[in-house]
């Protein structure tokens, strides 16, 4: 154990380095090249991590790109269908569940105006009291 205090390795070399144990530091050097090599092992996960949150970011991106175009073609579709530009029989099951929500939406909107026709904002939020109308 003594040996490995001093800086030497026994598999390598049994006897000490003399240019390092003239100046005093064969343990140091250890340590440097330890902590070198840490750091190294340490840039390379980081350069790794940063590159698959980079990947997966863009992934993302493109998923909520392709999202929104799908929805903007199902918003143009259906605008075409309903004006009789495109014929409505194949997408009439997509067209009737779309009328069907927007009057369940149009629904709980009336039965939330109609249950509380005295709401005030100005009672929920105060400080909303100096933009208020009139």
């Amino acid at each position: 154990m003594a040996a490995l205090r001093a800086g030497v390795c026994p598999v390598v070399s049994p006897l000490p380095r003399p240019a390092n144990a003239v100046r005093g530091y064969a343990g140091a050097m250890s340590f440097i090249r330890s902590g070198t090599s840490t750091a190294w092992r340490m840039a390379g996960e980081m350069r790794q991590s940063v590159h698959r949150a980079r990947v997966e970011g863009e992934k993302r991106v493109m998923e909520r790109r392709h999202r929104a175009a799908l929805v903007a073609l199902g918003a143009r579709a259906y605008a075409l269908a309903k004006e009789g530009r495109i014929p409505a029989d194949a997408l009439a099951d997509q067209i009737a569940e779309v009328d069907a929500r927007q009057a369940d939406m149009a629904a709980t909107r009336a039965a939330v105006e109609d249950a509380d026709p005295q709401h005030d904002a100005t009672a929920a939020f105060p400080m909303l009291a100096d933009d208020a109308p009139g």
